[in-house]
């Protein structure tokens, strides 16, 4: 995906998110009262709390981007207000949230598709730090997929990411490493990793841990401490915390060389977020 220019990868952006965002509201929209509050693979969170908190982001979306585009000071981003309008947002019933949150990732979309490519590397500061408009974008697709899987994976354990989103996400992680690096688990180490990404969107890619900050690039190392050959959605995941590693090993979805203790070590640098 590192040949497509930056409209078309904004376009690319928004057919994924609102593919990603009609099947939410339909999952959304078909819960019970029960299955509302049950658990998800985030952490402490239950299908309402995760409903919540992506209708929350893609209400403010379309403002955040509004604001960018017009040169005028952004909107109270500030975590008292995220965590009122995330209560809110959580209150809602499913069917109400499916249908607020399409339309909302439709309308951000709407204004950054119609953005020219200078436009789209304007700068906005945003809870996960400065990102260019179309790094805005991908962040959209990015939560809404993650979260997608995280409210399927209970029901089905052999859950993935639709690869056509996963293959969008690549680079944006890659150049966002030192933030998706857990720093305590790093302190101290100096490792390389080569990954072997399979699928639309791979191909070799180095991960640099060194002093408790982690770098990643396109390219394979020149002498890996351990290389991992896995499906692009399959590393998406394992750097959001979201991938059992050891068995993904263990069942051939992901291969090795090298140091296997080195390998495994990997998923402690990616808790999640």
């Amino acid at each position: 995906m590192t040949d497509l220019s930056t409209t078309e990868r904004v376009r690319a952006l928004g057919r994924e998110a609102r593919a990603e965002a009609a099947a939410l509201a339909a999952d959304w929209a078909g819960r019970d009262a029960a299955a509302w509050d049950a658990p998800s693979a985030c952490r402490g969170w239950a299908v309402r709390d995760v409903a919540g908190h992506l209708a929350q982001g893609a209400e403010r979306a379309p403002v955040v981007v509004r604001h960018a585009l017009a040169g005028t000071p952004p909107p109270d981003l500030s975590p008292e207000a995220r965590a009122a309008r995330f209560r809110a947002m959580r209150a809602m019933s499913g069917p109400e949230l499916a249908e607020r949150f399409p339309r909302d990732i439709d309308a951000v979309f709407t204004l950054l598709e119609a953005a020219d490519a200078g436009a789209l590397e304007t700068s906005v500061t945003v809870p996960a730090g400065p990102h260019t408009l179309w790094q805005f974008a991908t962040q959209r697709l990015s939560e809404a997929a993650l979260h997608h899987w995280d409210v399927r994976a209970p029901r089905d354990p052999e859950a993935t990411l639709r690869p056509e989103a996963a293959a969008l996400l690549v680079d944006y992680l890659l150049g966002r490493m030192a933030r998706m690096v857990d720093h305590n688990a790093s302190r101290e180490r100096a490792v390389v990793y080569g990954c072997e990404l399979e699928g639309p969107g791979g191909g070799p890619v180095t991960l640099t841990i060194r002093d408790g900050v982690g770098s990643g690039g396109r390219g394979a190392p020149a002498a890996p401490d351990a290389t991992l050959a896995l499906p692009v959605e399959a590393w998406v995941r394992l750097v959001w915390g979201r991938l059992d590693l050891a068995r993904a090993l263990d069942s051939g979805r992901a291969r090795f060389s090298g140091n296997r203790a080195e390998a495994l070590a990997l998923q402690a640098l990616f808790p999640g977020h």
